[in-house]
């Protein structure tokens, strides 16, 4: 058993993130109320969506950016952030923690998806600065925006 006195949840949490998750950091996953979770040690966000961004970043060789440009558009953001967002889902998957919004440089949106879908992402919204990928249980979905946004 490993000694852990005088170590935080929060810091274990973070030291964890880093072996887990190397090519991320949880400021660019997590929104602001999501981060304050994360310091009580709380993680908003599905392991299992890391998990899956981790895969897609291994398999593409590329950085992903998760915030689109865009500082509210992240992985997990809470309801309150959520709702102060135009043309946000009432019942987001982003709320769920299962859910980020990304960018690859010199990939399209479209091609993104793509790549996405073979590496199981199970929701996919295809938009014209960037790709929405979930890991939804149930269907398979898409949509395409492009041009709507």
């Amino acid at each position: 058993m490993q000694h852990t006195a005088g170590i935080s949840n929060a810091e274990k949490l973070r030291v964890d993130w880093k072996k887990r998750w190397p090519n991320f950091r949880p400021e660019e996953v997590l929104s602001m109320d999501g981060l304050t979770f994360l310091e009580y040690g709380y993680l908003p966000i599905q392991m299992s969506l890391l998990d899956k961004l981790e895969k897609l970043r291994e398999f593409i060789g590329k950085p992903i950016i998760v915030n689109s440009g865009v500082n509210t558009h992240r992985g997990y953001r809470s309801i309150s952030e959520n709702s102060k967002l135009e043309g946000a889902a009432t019942h987001s998957w982003h709320c769920k923690g299962c859910a980020a919004d990304v960018s690859i440089a010199g990939m399209t949106p479209f091609e993104v998806g793509e790549v996405a879908t073979k590496l199981g992402f199970t929701g996919v919204g295809i938009y014209d600065t960037f790709t929405h990928i979930d890991i939804r249980l149930g269907e398979y979905v898409t949509w395409d925006f492009r041009g709507k946004n």
